[in-house]
């Protein structure tokens, strides 16, 4: 479920498998968006991109994507990179010698990006949050927080979908 655009494409109709020039892709399932000078298709589920990016972010122009002169993405596992910059929206702010991002079929547990910020109120904060999948229609994101001016602040975030109409969240946290 998705779609490939390029300038010029080369398909191999009995495999599958081809290459694009100047191309851009999106896999719905995951958000995934992916554009370079060459994306190449070795398998179903395995593509190369050559000179470009990738991103969960919308936009003609997104917040956020890591570009790479050499990406491998496997759907359902991983998208592999070395030398990786970070960028916000079009500026690189973050080198990175070696990155695996998730491109998974299913959700999986495990614990999210740490935060960090300063407020004004707050002062230095670090958050590490653990996302753990209870079932088909339901999770919860435990927080822990660090507040230099505050102390230590704890979370946690239900969610269900128990049908069309009935779908909820429930908030606790505590400083």
């Amino acid at each position: 479920d998705g779609w490939l655009r390029g300038e010029q494409m080369q398909i191999n109709m009995n495999s599958g498998t081809g290459r694009a020039s100047s191309a851009t892709g999106f896999f719905n399932a995951y958000n995934f968006h992916l554009a370079g000078e060459e994306i190449e298709r070795l398998a179903q589920d395995h593509y190369v991109i050559r000179r470009g990016f990738f991103t969960t972010c919308d936009g003609a122009v997104p917040d956020w994507k890591f570009g790479s002169s050499r990406v491998d993405v496997t759907v359902g596992g991983f998208a592999h990179a070395r030398h990786v910059k970070f960028y916000l929206r079009d500026i690189p702010v973050l080198y990175l010698p070696y990155l695996a991002y998730p491109v998974k079929t299913e959700r999986e547990s495990g614990f999210l990006m740490p935060m960090f910020g300063y407020s004004a109120d707050r002062g230095m904060q670090i958050s590490l949050a653990y996302y753990q999948v209870l079932a088909d229609n339901q999770d919860a994101t435990l927080y822990l927080d660090h507040f230099s001016d505050m102390g230590l602040g704890t979370g946690l975030q239900y969610r269900y979908i128990f049908g069309r109409d009935n779908v909820g969240e429930a908030n606790l946290y505590y400083i």
